[in-house]
Parts: structure tokens; sequence; C-alpha cells
């Protein structure tokens, strides 16, 4: 705990380093960037609500409806995205940054959501819809429909490719009838696709349509190879922004030990929009550039802080249906961890507070079962 709290100083320390020279002269683009350390607070939250439940000994009951209904609901918000320009029709609207953005119509968190859902599904079971919210059969059809849609539609590459590495980690830990369950999954997903196009029917997806061929070259352009141009594209974007955020970090000593701050954008591309690509679509470099080799490292160890709880608390609960679903968010926040090398997620605070929110509540079950294993020794001791 206590290098916790001195890894947290470091951070917030750097992050005032930076706002008192440049809050000044960037104003709201640097108070926006800023938002990327001031979302780690969500750690603390976590800590903060699971030490509530722990303490009065509500853990299991909170851990699983909160994690049924996000699943639901979430699940449930992911099939109205054909219409999503209805909705921001009729949305209410925030406004941040001279820019009106509809509260409904987006969906930056389904594609985490879906995971999230194939991860209980290959733990948990369908026991993940035991709680009363609606009937079982009808919540597993519609969140199956849900999870194929927007995996299936979004071909994103870089979730789709964190869930096989997810499980092949999974099977590297000894969990091989979970890695077992999850690849009958993904046969099953194969054999449907197959099916549709064999039947002769058109399912237009994000970049190409659904098919096993679209899938095969959008993973092969990431190297550079396969029909997927705009793939291939994508990834030489990439390649220029991470130059151009590792030329401003290495201009000199104080931005390579304590970053380019707050407010810059780090690359020097402009969407046809006119609007600028202010981060370089990969977290860590973002990390970097922005606090310097400092922060990247305190940041890291948050990270990997999180990511370790979770499994260590998939090792240490005793009911099986609360160790698999620790197994799922330990999946989840690695698929995270994953995305984070090839898009901005930790800059985006609707996705950052899951990580830290999560990562701070394992950290601190896991803190509350040490203690409580501890008393009871202790106690075993004084009887003997």
């Amino acid at each position: 705990m206590q290098w916790t709290v001195k890894i947290a100083t470091v951070m917030f320390l750097l992050l005032l380093l930076h706002m008192t020279r440049q809050l000044p002269l960037y104003g709201a683009e640097a108070a926006r960037d800023f938002l990327s350390v001031v979302d780690l607070l969500y750690f603390p939250a976590g800590i903060i609500v699971a030490s509530y439940f722990c303490r009065r000994s509500r853990w299991e009951n909170f851990i699983f409806k909160f994690s049924a209904a996000w699943l639901i609901y979430g699940s449930i918000y992911s099939l109205t995205m054909p219409f999503s320009e209805k909705l921001q029709a009729i949305s209410p609207v925030g406004v941040g940054l001279a820019q009106s953005i509809p509260i409904f119509g987006f969906y930056l968190t389904a594609p985490l959501v879906s995971a999230f859902g194939i991860y209980a599904l290959s733990t948990v079971g369908t026991g993940i819809f035991k709680a009363k919210i609606v009937d079982k059969k009808v919540m597993l059809t519609l969140a199956v429909c849900a999870w194929a849609y927007v995996l299936l539609l979004g071909q994103g590459r870089g979730i789709l490719g964190s869930i096989f590495i997810g499980f092949f980690v999974l099977a590297l830990l000894g969990h091989y009838r979970v890695a077992g369950r999850f690849t009958l999954f993904l046969l099953t997903a194969v054999v449907v696709v197959l099916f549709i196009s064999s039947l002769g029917i058109t399912v237009e997806g994000r970049t190409g349509t659904v098919s096993v061929d679209t899938f095969v070259n959008r993973f092969a352009s990431i190297f550079g190879s396969g029909t997927d141009e705009a793939g291939i594209d994508g990834v030489n974007q990439r390649a220029e922004w991470w130059a151009s955020a590792l030329k401003l970090w290495s201009q000199d000593s104080f931005s390579m030990i304590f970053g380019v701050g707050y407010g810059p954008a780090l690359t020097d591309f402009v969407t046809p929009l006119g609007t600028p690509v202010r981060e370089p679509h990969n977290s860590y470099l973002s990390a970097l550039t922005r606090g310097g080799v400092l922060y990247l490292c305190a940041w890291i160890y948050m990270v990997a802080l999180s990511i370790s709880a979770a499994l260590k608390l998939a090792r240490m609960e005793e009911i099986s249906l609360f160790k698999n679903l620790a197994l799922s968010y330990f999946l989840l926040l690695l698929t995270m961890a994953i995305i984070g090398f090839v898009q901005p997620l930790f800059e985006t605070p609707s996705l950052a507070f899951i990580f830290y929110f999560f990562g701070g509540a394992f950290y601190a079950r896991v803190r509350h079962l040490r203690k409580e294993r501890a008393i009871n020794r202790r106690l075993r001791l004084l009887v003997v």
C-alpha cells in the first residue's frame, strides 16, 4: 500500500509541474489532456467501494450483481447500434471544448462489454445470467446477438486479437478448460460465418463483408500483407504518429525525463474534418511523451498492479463462481492493457475509468482477504 501511495504521489506531482506551466498557455486543451491523469482517481474510488462492501461481507453479492447488470444492460444497449443516428438526434447534448456531443448514440464501451461477455460465458458459464433482472434464456440470446454484432461487424483487430491473446495466456496459466471452451465458441463462430457465406448472404461490416477472408486479410494488414488496404494504411499512419510523438519526447533531456506535458498535440495529423489527432494511438507512448520516463514507469506500475490484483483474486476466492468471475475480469483488464498499444484507450475517460475502478476494487479485495486470513491464522494459533 505504501508503494502505491508513493507512486501515485509522484504521478500527481508531475501533473502539477506541467499544469502550472501549460494550463495558462493551452487552456481547455491542456485541461482535456490532464484527464488522462485525473482518471487515475477511479483507482482509489474502486478501493473505497470495495472496502465498504468487504467490511460488511457483501462483496460477493455486490460484484456478482454489478457484473451481471453491466453485462445485461450493456448488451441490450449494443443492440441499438443500427439506430445510432436517430438516438443522437433525440439525445440530450453535452457541450465541451466548443463541441456539442450527444450523450446517447455512441458505443465506445460496446466492444469491451462484448469481450467481457465472452469471458464470463467461458469462465462462469450461463450462471452469469442468474441475477433476477431478465429471463435467463432471453438474455443469453440477446447478449450473444449483441456480442456477435459488435465484434463481427466492428472487425477491430485490437479487440479481437486481444481476446485471442487473453485465452492463450489463460492456457499458459493452466486454465485449459476455459481456453478449450473459448476454442469451441470460436469454431462455432467460424462455422456460422461460413454458413452465412455459403447461402450467398452479404453482411457488411465496418471495413468489409463478414467472411473468413475479410478477417484473415484484416489481421494480415498488421504486417503489411493481404488485401485490406484500409488496414495497411491504418498501420502506416500509426507508425507516423508514433514517430511524431517520439520526436517530441526526445527533443531534450527535460522532455525525456519529465515529458512535454499536457496541451500540445502529439501528432501533426489532421482529419479531413479539420480535427487534429492529438494522441498517437498508443497509450504507453502517450504516457512517455507527456509525462516522461518517470511518469511512464509509475503508470505501468499501476496498470500491472490492477491486472495482477484480478489474477490474485481469482486464485484467492474460495467460491468457484467468484473465482471464475475474477478470472473474467483478469481477461478484461489484460485485454484493455493490450489494446492500449494501438488505441488511445487510457486517454479516453469512458474506457479508462473501467480499468482503474475495477483495478482498485480488486486490489482492495485482495488486501482484505489477506488480512482476514492472517487474523484467522492468529486465532487458530491462540486456540492451539
